[in-house]
């Protein structure tokens, strides 16, 4: 991408919005945000958020986030040890691999349709070793 491209990002203040917001401003673009009011379904409210913009990033997402952990929840935490029982391993996916992927797309406007993220299946014990390795003080518990 050309420096100083405008840029619209929806959900600008999200969990990918805010890292795309910090990589396109350390390239040099210029960034036009939104954050939570605009309704997706509505087009016409992102008229004037998108408008003079060379690209847009659409972030926002109608679905409704379950924050519910799954501490405490053996129903669903056994159900995912099932699944990855199922499927050996799980995908993993970094974020700044993730915001490659968005920039390496709107940088090549002739790619479509769906990607892949993840360049490895790790099984969650592994990725639980890890954590465990490199931060000692946090209790991971055994099973």
């Amino acid at each position: 991408m050309e420096k100083n491209v405008k840029v619209c990002i929806t959900a600008a203040s999200g969990y990918m919005g805010s890292f795309l917001v910090k990589e396109l401003l350390h390239k040099g673009q210029t960034v036009r945000a939104t954050l939570r009011n605009l309704d997706i379904y509505d087009p016409d409210q992102f008229a004037l958020a998108i408008q003079g913009c060379e690209a847009v990033l659409h972030m926002a997402t109608p679905l409704q986030h379950n924050t519910h952990t799954l501490r405490n929840d053996s129903r669903r935490y056994g159900i995912l040890r099932f699944l990855e029982e199922l499927l050996r391993k799980v995908p993993i996916s970094h974020i700044q691999d993730a915001i490659e992927a968005h920039l390496f797309c709107t940088e090549n406007p002739h790619v479509n349709g769906r990607f892949l993220c993840a360049s490895d299946f790790l099984k969650s014990a592994v990725v639980a070793s890890h954590v465990q390795k490199r931060y000692p003080e946090i209790r991971i518990p055994q099973d």
